[in-house]
Formats: structure tokens, sequence, C-alpha cells
């Protein structure tokens, strides 16, 4: 019989098919792996940067101010950071750092901007898509952790009776308006709030003031498109006992086919109670 050397046609489409196959398979699994990381990432990130906000409040007996764009008033942000807090005590006074988190880089906490990074929330491949305006370079981009929820179409929830709904729509900031203090989420804040007058609300340096273990710092929501429990795109919320808790995200902005009641008015007022996973 004589000897024929390489595969015939029909050998060739099985080796093809079985390939296909097998990447069929394997394709999806690397997939969920990678996000799965990319989660877990994120939430050991948030756990540090907690972390790493108690050593700063420790050291300057409060947390980093965010207070830029509020009412359109754009803050100084080459501002000495050692002058901080005991510069603090009128709201002018206090707008003097609009970095947020990106303090805890300025002073040494942090040792570069990747941990404010959420890694999924990635560059744009479509500029359109209104869920990733920026680019790596903008801060906002680095600033993963601390903008705004900025989806036009899933604006954060705010409270309807609330004068300053705009704070609501901060993942980071350090006080959300309330300067009643016999109001219950009057210690929900990361800072002492006062009313200055003529709708002008802001922190205030107060060593003395202790935030309640409730507290949102921040939430993270770039994962909604790909961490899902019951038809849910879920967001990463962290509290000031150092908690991160995953929640649906039907508590923090208008979602088709929500729970009809039993949702916090504003968007960070959910606490670690409402967190529906066992």
């Amino acid at each position: 019989m004589p000897w024929r050397a390489g595969f015939t046609v029909l050998e060739l489409l099985v080796v093809i098919a079985i390939i296909v196959l097998i990447m069929a398979i394997t394709f999806p699994v690397g997939k969920s792996l990678i996000e799965g990381n990319r989660t877990t990432t994120c939430v050991m990130q948030m756990g540090r940067i907690g972390q790493l906000l108690k050593v700063y409040y420790q050291d300057w007996q409060g947390v980093p101010p965010r207070y830029d764009a509020q009412g359109d008033r754009i803050l100084d942000t080459d501002e000495n950071l050692t002058n901080y807090p005991a510069n603090v005590n009128t709201a002018d006074d206090y707008m003097v750092d609009g970095r947020g988190l990106l303090a805890l880089v300025d002073l040494g906490y942090l040792r570069d901007t990747n941990m404010l990074h959420c890694p999924c929330h990635r560059k744009p491949q479509d500029p359109a898509d209104p869920r990733h305006p920026e680019q790596p370079s903008d801060p906002t981009y680095i600033q993963s952790y601390t903008g705004r929820d900025n989806n036009p179409a899933h604006p954060a929830r705010t409270s309807n009776d609330d004068a300053y709904g705009q704070l609501n729509q901060y993942k980071y900031l350090s006080i959300r308006g309330v300067f009643d203090p016999a109001d219950p989420d009057y210690r929900r804040q990361l800072s002492r709030c006062v009313n200055y007058g003529g709708g002008v609300v802001g922190p205030v340096a107060d060593p003395g003031w202790h935030p309640d273990d409730s507290t949102v710092v921040f939430w993270c929501n770039w994962h909604e498109d790909s961490v899902t429990e019951g038809g849910f795109g879920q967001y990463f919320v962290l509290f000031w006992d150092g908690s991160v808790h995953r929640m649906p995200n039907y508590l923090f902005h208008d979602v088709p086919g929500q729970p009809a009641s039993g949702i916090p008015p504003a968007a960070w007022r959910v606490s670690p109670a409402d967190d529906p996973t066992p």
C-alpha cells in the first residue's frame, strides 16, 4: 500500500470542528473568570481604600473633601494639603481641595492611582456610550470610585424632598446635605454638615465627629453589566465599618421592574440592612 502524507479533507474538518467546540466551551468560562477576577480585585481595592481612609481620618481628624462642581464652584486643586484641616472654618475655606480620594495618593497613603480605578471601568469601545465618556488620561477616569453616577439613562436616585439632591449623585462625598442633628441620617455622613445660609451647606472640621458605622463611603457601579442577581445589575458599596456589600441597582437608580416599596429615597441612604443576599 503506498504511503500517504497529510490529512484528508474529512479529517481536517473533524479537527476544526473539535477546535471550534473546545473554544465554544472554554471562551465563556474564560470570560467569566476574567470578570470574576476584576470583581474580586475591585472589592479588595474598596476594602483597602476603606482601611486607608480610617488612617487618614486619624491623622487629619477628617476625610478627604469632595466638594468640587457643587453650585458650579471650581476649586483650587493645588492647595497645600498640609494646611488641612486647620484652615477649615467656613464653607469657602473648606473648598480648598477637590481631589477627593486622590488625596490618598497625594499624601502617600496610596502608592499610585490604579487603586482608585475599578478594573471593570475600561477604556470605552464606543465614544457615544454614556457610561464610558472618559479617557484613561482624565482624572475622572482615574478616580472611578470618586466621580458621579454619570449614566444619563440611569441617574443616581435622589430624594424628592431633598433640596440638596445633587449631593446624592456623587459616589464619594464627605457630606450628604443633612445638617439637622435630630435627623436620623445626620451621623450617616463622613463629615459634620452645617448650614451656612443662602442655600449653602458644607462640611466643617470637627475632631469629635464620628460617622455611624452604616455610613456609605462610596459605591462602584462598573459591574452593573457583568454581575447580575435576580435579573438586576449589582453595585458594590463600601460602608464606614469597612464592609463591602453587593446590592441590586434598583436601590441606586430607577430600574424598570424594580420592587415597588422598601427602596431608600436616595442612593446614599442604603445601609447594610438593605443587602438582600444572605
